[in-house]
């Protein structure tokens, strides 16, 4: 991190109570190659605060770009070009951001009037905070990049968002559902298979993923709540919160990541993450997400022949077979393909949206 003339005890201060999804910084900046395009690029201030990332640099054509960045939203950039400012002693900088939008402000200090406001956008250079504290750059401009894996041995040091995992499951369905075989009916019964175990894995990646990034972004989830659902009463009383607890404060992680290490929680089934959910974060599945029931019960309908698909046949040609009472037969064809599809990506995407309304209970 870097903050000029500011002690580190400070900057971890600041840098706890920038660690919230919605905010807005104030502070007065001085230095005396501020608008000397000789000098280059440079970053006035740079930031972690949990998985969020904020930066604030000056480029050689003297645009300030003040750079935000978080699993849900994204990194996006406001900038404003500070020419208009020239002559000014010291600058008023105010940045702001939410899952909406991020702005920043430059006025000079002795004349408010003189002013310039920049709107945030999408960025082409996407900055993320690896599980070593490292802060990594993806992609650049005409740069695009899909997907994102590092490793340290097995541990995994940065890894997609659960968006970016979601929206890359659905590019893989998309580009599987163009392919062309001369096995005839058998080949789109396959297919279809398939993508349902592809939707349920992504809708249990995205979940799992969502739920610990909401933690890393300043909303932190309910723990002895979690605690008192998904530990059972003997476990409890024999202080197994406690133990998660101290595990957790040793190996440097956070409770809730332990509990989900451990398997306390099997997002794959839709019972226990809607649990997971509604009383780590409040959310309700049936309330808050704005899907219709329908949705919801095909959602449930389709993760149940996963298990099916993949416990007794990937060539399964009939989903709800041996159902009680019988229903109409659903065959896997490429139109309940798309079915599929569309229930999982309203689901997650609305699951997404209301994510991004949560704010800390202060």
């Amino acid at each position: 991190m870097h903050i000029p003339n500011v002690s580190p005890e400070i900057i971890q201060e600041i840098s706890v109570a920038m660690k919230r999804p919605e905010g807005t910084v104030f502070f007065r900046y001085h230095f005396d190659g501020l608008f000397d395009p000789a000098l280059g690029c440079g970053i006035l201030l740079e930031i972690l605060s949990g998985a969020i990332f904020f930066r604030l640099e000056r480029d050689q054509k003297l645009n300030l770009h003040f750079i935000h960045s978080a699993p849900g939203t994204g990194t996006r950039v406001a900038s404003v070009d500070l020419n208009p400012l020239k002559g000014s002693t010291a600058i008023n900088i105010v940045l702001v951001w939410s899952s909406e939008e991020t702005r920043l402000h430059v006025a000079d200090s002795s004349d408010p009037k003189r002013k310039v406001v920049g709107d945030g956008i999408l960025s082409d250079k996407q900055f993320r905070i690896g599980t070593d504290g490292k802060v990594y750059q993806i992609g650049d401009t005409n740069v695009k990049v899909m997907d994102t894996s590092i490793y340290k041995g097995t541990k995994p040091i940065l890894q997609s968002t659960a968006i970016e995992a979601w929206n890359n499951t659905i590019e893989a369905i998309k580009i599987l559902m163009t392919g062309k075989s001369s096995e005839g009916y058998i080949f789109e019964v396959i297919c279809t298979n398939l993508i349902i175990v592809m939707l349920v894995t992504g809708f249990e990646t995205h979940c799992k993923r969502r739920f610990l990034e909401l933690d890393d972004e300043g909303i932190g989830a309910d723990f002895d709540v979690l605690v008192t659902s998904f530990l059972s009463k003997p476990e409890r009383d024999r202080g197994e919160q406690t133990a998660i607890i101290e595990e957790a404060t040793t190996e440097n992680k956070t409770p809730l990541l332990k509990l989900v290490e451990q398997g306390r929680i099997d997002f794959q089934n839709y019972d226990r993450c809607k649990t997971a959910f509604n009383k780590g974060y409040g959310i309700k599945f049936g309330e808050d997400l704005g899907v219709s029931n329908s949705i919801l019960e095909d959602l449930q309908r389709i993760i149940s022949f996963r298990h099916r698909i993949v416990h007794i046949n990937p060539m399964l040609g009939m989903l709800n077979q041996g159902k009680v009472p019988p229903e109409e037969p659903i065959f896997p064809k490429r139109d309940y393909a798309e079915k599929a599809l569309n229930v999982f990506d309203n689901f997650i995407q609305a699951l997404h949206k209301s994510t991004l309304k949560l704010r800390p209970v202060e």
